[in-house]
């Protein structure tokens, strides 16, 4: 009877909040690990994040490559003696995992240019008969025009602790056709693409957001996009494409067209220290590759590097805009056995993981402590993943790729949204109409009760009494 009771004046209570709020509210939990610690002085930002088990993540940014644009410089790692984060020294690591002696975030080709406007890029003269030449000038093909550093949506202009960096960088792309209008410029002058650059970091992963609006109507003829500068790599993974272990780069060379493998989204690295470093770009906008033709290669290995290839002689309008999404991971792998590979990373604020069966096999992983639940993103290949108690069952009868990550607190139904109806969830679990699981046991007591309601409500309400 208290049950009904309850059960009555919560519907009840739900009916007039669901009018105040008008709609669902996301949820984001906050991390476990450590807060990272960031610095920036206006020209270098340092950011040190430590896992709390003795290894801290340590990232560079400043204006580097030929075109001073203001990216990720450096990524490294190293083994310390406490359980927080601090920069001090970064600049003195040996062990970088990512070195941007050439570019990370690609350029952009264009139709009648024999190279590429951005990045790492300066511009090839012509003779006097009007070729370009082979070799570079000093003449800028892109200029930074500002930067924004904000830690937790606060300007970050001291040394400060906190969950996630976001750098927004503005950058001028120039029309390699048209020479400086002075002899003596030092950058191309006619602008002929507005980039924006979002990069979020935490913990062991960039996302970065990449936005190009076109200033004139041109035909694009390559567009890599996402690429790697992972130091000292011998061996690469492509779930999804290829090389479905991992493989040594001298084979690697050429990649592979789209029409072979039109479900290839990443590449993962290896390095001879055993850390990965993954680069995932996100089936939307140009990741989607829509612009890259059947016979075109969708992944390519040359110069020593891994491309993700976005556009391939593509028509693009003044006015026009391109985006995509991508995230890098740095991670020594949870398991790397001839069977799989599974490491950790962030996507969306939330831990994450990436697990991916090299051949046929049937295993079983822990599920990371204080996930109570799991969104499937992506699911690829001949195999399944599935929850047996607190473990992960995958099963697969071939080469398959998986990319989950930690629920959202108070989302009881796995929706990805914390809102009644997670209310309503957890109050049959009280009534017992559904099978008690400990997702719906929001404050970690061991039991579903009025609590863990209320817990919700609060989480809806953005007053949640734990992170």
């Amino acid at each position: 009877m208290l049950f009904k009771f309850i059960h009555a004046r919560l519907r009840q209570a739900f009916f007039a909040l669901t009018l105040f709020l008008g709609s669902s509210i996301v949820a984001h939990a906050a991390m476990t690990t450590p807060p990272l610690c960031a610095e920036y002085d206006g020209t270098n930002l340092y950011i040190a994040a430590n896992d709390g088990n003795g290894t801290e993540m340590c990232y560079w940014f400043k204006r580097c490559m030929a075109n001073e644009l203001f990216t990720f410089y450096r990524v490294g790692q190293r083994t310390v003696g406490r359980n927080t984060s601090d920069t001090e020294g970064i600049s003195k690591i040996t062990t970088w995992l990512n070195v941007t002696g050439s570019d990370n975030i690609g350029p952009v080709g264009i139709k009648g240019y024999p190279d590429f406007v951005g990045g790492n890029h300066r511009w090839r003269n012509r003779d006097e008969n009007g070729n370009f030449i082979s070799g570079y000038s000093n003449v800028r093909t892109a200029q930074c025009d500002s930067v924004i550093v904000k830690l937790d949506g606060l300007p970050l202009n001291t040394k400060m602790n906190g969950q996630q960096v976001l750098v927004t960088v503005w950058n001028t792309l120039f029309d390699p056709l048209v020479a400086p209008e002075n002899g003596n410029s030092t950058t191309l002058t006619s602008p002929i693409i507005n980039e924006q650059v979002e990069y979020r970091i935490q913990d062991n992963s960039i996302d970065v957001v990449l936005e190009h609006k076109y200033l004139k109507d041109f035909v694009v003829s390559t567009y890599y996009g996402m690429q790697s500068m992972c130091n000292g790599e011998d061996s690469i993974m492509t779930p999804s494409g290829k090389f479905s272990a991992f493989t040594a780069v001298a084979n690697c060379n050429g990649g592979f067209k789209k029409k072979d493998y039109n479900d290839f989204n990443r590449y993962t690295e290896h390095t001879p220290n055993g850390w990965c470093q993954s680069a995932w770009m996100r089936p939307e906008g140009l990741g989607t590759h829509q612009f890259i033709g059947d016979n075109s290669s969708i992944f390519w290995r040359g110069s020593g590097k891994c491309y993700h290839w976005l556009m391939k002689d593509s028509q693009v309008s003044a006015g026009q805009t391109h985006q995509w999404n991508g995230i890098y991971t740095w991670a020594l792998p949870l398991v790397n056995d001839p069977d799989l590979i599974a490491y950790r990373g962030i996507i969306d604020q939330q831990e994450a993981l990436y697990i991916d069966t090299k051949q046929a096999c049937d295993r079983t992983l822990p599920l990371p402590d204080n996930w109570k639940g799991y969104y499937v993103l992506e699911s690829k290949g001949e195999g399944s993943i599935t929850r047996s108690g607190n473990s992960l069952h995958i099963s697969a009868t071939g080469p398959a790729s998986f990319i989950i990550s930690k629920s959202f607190k108070g989302d009881v139904n796995l929706d990805r949204i914390v809102d009644v109806e997670d209310v309503n969830d957890s109050i049959n679990y009280i009534l017992r109409t559904k099978t008690v699981d400990f997702i719906a046991d929001i404050n970690d007591d061991n039991v579903v009760d009025v609590a863990d309601v209320n817990e919700i409500i609060n989480i809806i309400l953005g007053t949640p009494t734990q992170a």
